[in-house]
């Protein structure tokens, strides 16, 4: 047997530079499904979870545009601070700091207010830190081109179709089994 491992390996030497692409492109193509899977994870987690697609994109441009990262809401009435970047919004906007909307409205119409506020719009708000609360008005600025086409994107879609999961689940199952039966 290990002579003819070597019969082998003689006769392919003329072909080895074909033979080593073969190869590589083989472990680049197997890394590539890889990849192609495990991004689908994230996918289903926003679908699956009580927040949704709608929330979580709302959530994502909300945090974008205030220059803060937003804890996934564990109750309907507050959403917490995890950091904030230098150039927040404001400087009220501190980690463990919660957001309340004005006038007792669910955290998901403020964050649904933030995200689609213009520039220039106040969105009103209360802010509890550290057990104090203040009354507050915060400017969203401009989003980042990544919002802008969350946005866009959020835009094409019916707003009833976005609340509802498992249509939502299903429509991105076939655009992904599109995408790969147009690969191959």
């Amino acid at each position: 047997p290990r002579a003819e491992f070597f019969r082998v390996l003689r006769l392919a030497w003329p072909y080895r530079w074909k033979l080593a692409v073969g190869i590589l492109c083989s472990i680049l193509f197997a890394g590539l499904q890889t990849a192609g899977l495990g991004a689908l994870f994230p996918v289903f987690k926003i679908l699956l979870e009580d927040e949704g697609l709608k929330g979580w994109s709302y959530r994502m441009i909300a945090a974008d545009r205030l220059g803060v990262e937003l804890e996934q809401p564990a109750t309907n009435a507050s959403i917490r601070v995890v950091r904030a970047q230098k150039d927040a919004v404001s400087t009220a906007l501190q980690p463990d700091a919660r957001l309340f909307a004005a006038a007792g409205q669910p955290v998901a119409a403020l964050l649904e207010q933030l995200a689609l506020a213009p520039e220039s719009a106040a969105v009103p708000v209360v802010l509890e830190h550290h057990g104090k609360r203040v009354d507050m008005v915060l400017q969203p600025r401009a989003p980042s081109s990544e919002t802008r086409a969350l946005r866009w994107v959020l835009g094409l879609a019916p707003a009833t179709l976005l609340d509802q999961k498992m249509p939502m689940l299903l429509i991105i199952l076939a655009v992904m089994v599109a995408a790969s039966l147009m690969g191959n």
